[in-house]
């Protein structure tokens, strides 16, 4: 009577047995297909992770082939990129850089453009060729500064005055004579008229450069007293490399062609709208008084002060003003991306303009200006880019000036021209006796007196301009390339 029982109770338990069984290899075939799956998805992350780096790498090698690219003043060297090859991830190897043929360059409005295309390599060995490659069209930045002085009428060098060229390394590298002859001047005058001369030198001024004039005129156009000398080399009729200029006697050279001719527009002011908020007149300050702080957005429409104030401007934005006197021995400081624009600036004996190490200035004049003698501006960061004095020709202004007082040292650039047709009156900037301008200077008259120097940082021909142009790189395109046929050579 058990018997049957029991043939059932091993009949269960052979079933659950063999269920089991199955229950554990479906177990076993899941985790493989799962431990599998993990796998794959393990190695198209790692795929992913290095595409990702080698984009990166692309990326930094881009950066690095355009800071070459923007920086340089010889298109010859737009092919250098192999000279820039940072290693942004340690471990890989380096990327590479390719810059089209200078034979078939890329012309658009503004002025010349190159495509760059950049490839970068990160390889391990779960994805031994992992690369990426993109491809920028950059555009090389016009500038209004290409020479130290250049003028619309007239440029005039009293005794002793000096015009010459450096390199900033735009670091602020200081200033050290070398001889180069980095300090081509010119002017569009031509005027041969007795102590009216378009590029007029007295005794023992030096260029080192050439010296140019515009069309029409002629070699009586140059007035060299005794001592004086133009140190450029430039000779032939015409000279080898530019078809537009006749340089009959080494270094004095003339504008054959109209077109040649360079144009200096204009200067626009950041805003029309009217100064407004209070006036701020700092008076009681002390040589050990704190300086006084205004932040952005910044609302005041006139600032003077005493004596021995301190100023600093605080945070990005435009400060729109009637004046600016700092006619004591004052400091004022750019603490941010700044745009002043004033009706007038005056700033007084040993007084400062600084700017901040990050950062740069822009101050626009609808007026005069007048920078007493031992006034120091940027002298902090002795990086020309980081500071330009824009000034605008204002027809109410009979006699309009832009002064550098003895002794002064200014690290920037000035933008003066006389951009109204037949405009009434004078506009000259001077530059005066023992005062030392690093950077670059236009106007429609130039002046420096006697001892006066000029010295041409020669960074800035590679961007800035005067009239509100930028002095930041311009990229029109860029495209990430999936394959080659993403980025053609052309």
């Amino acid at each position: 009577m058990h018997r049957p029982q029991i043939r059932v109770v091993k009949s269960n338990r052979g079933f659950l047995l063999v269920t089991a069984l199955w229950a554990a290899v479906v177990a076993i075939t899941l985790l493989q297909v799962s431990i599998a799956r993990g796998t794959v998805e393990l190695k198209s992350v790692e795929r992913s992770i290095q595409q990702t780096l080698a984009f990166q790498r692309a990326e930094g090698t881009m950066d690095a082939a355009l800071q070459s690219f923007f920086t340089s003043t010889d298109p010859a060297s737009w092919a250098g990129c192999d000279g820039v090859k940072p290693d942004y991830v340690p471990g890989y190897t380096t990327s590479s850089c390719f810059v089209n043929p200078l034979s078939n360059p890329i012309v658009v409005s503004g002025g010349p453009a190159k495509k760059i295309t950049v490839q970068a390599f990160a390889p391990t060995s779960a994805n031994p060729t992992a690369t990426r490659r993109i491809q920028v069209l950059a555009q090389y930045p016009e500038s209004d500064f290409t020479l130290p002085i250049a003028a619309d009428q007239q440029i005039v060098l009293l005794g002793n005055a000096l015009v010459d060229g450096y390199d900033s390394g735009g670091v602020g590298n200081p200033y050290a004579f070398t001889g180069d002859l980095n300090g081509m001047i010119r002017t569009n005058g031509t005027s041969s008229v007795s102590t009216s001369e378009a590029i007029r030198l007295r005794q023992d001024a030096l260029v080192y450069g050439d010296a140019i004039v515009g069309y029409g005129g002629s070699q009586a156009s140059f007035s060299l007293a005794s001592g004086a000398a133009i140190l450029g080399t430039t000779f032939g009729n015409p000279p080898a490399g530019n078809p537009n200029l006749n340089c009959a006697i080494p270094g004095r050279c003339v504008t054959t062609s109209s077109s040649a001719m360079p144009t200096f527009d204009s200067v626009t002011l950041p805003t029309t709208s009217a100064p407004s908020g209070p006036a701020i007149n700092l008076t009681g300050c002390t040589v050990a008084s704190p300086p006084v702080v205004y932040t952005a957005p910044f609302n005041f429409s006139s600032i003077t002060t005493g004596q021995y104030c301190k100023v600093i401007l605080q945070g990005d934005g435009i400060v729109n003003l009637s004046l600016l006197d700092l006619s004591g021995s004052n400091d004022l400081t750019f603490n941010g991306n700044i745009q002043l624009q004033t009706g007038s600036l005056t700033v007084g004996q040993w007084g400062t303009i600084d700017v901040g190490a990050n950062y740069s200035a822009e101050v626009y004049v609808n007026g005069n200006v007048n920078l007493m003698g031992q006034t120091y501006v940027n002298e902090n960061t002795k990086q020309p880019k980081k500071f330009s004095l824009k000034v605008k020709r204002n027809i109410a202004i009979t006699n309009q000036t832009v002064q550098l007082d003895q002794n002064n040292l200014f690290y920037g650039t000035i933008y003066a021209p006389d951009a109204i047709p037949a405009s009434s009156g004078t506009f000259i900037v001077t530059i005066a006796g023992s005062a030392h301008v690093f950077g670059a200077i236009v106007g429609k008259v130039v002046q420096v007196n006697q001892y006066g120097q000029v010295h041409y940082d020669i960074n800035l021909a590679s961007g800035g301009g005067g009239s509100g142009g930028s002095s930041s790189r311009r990229i029109l395109s860029w495209r990430d390339c999936v394959s080659d046929s993403d980025c053609p050579a052309n």
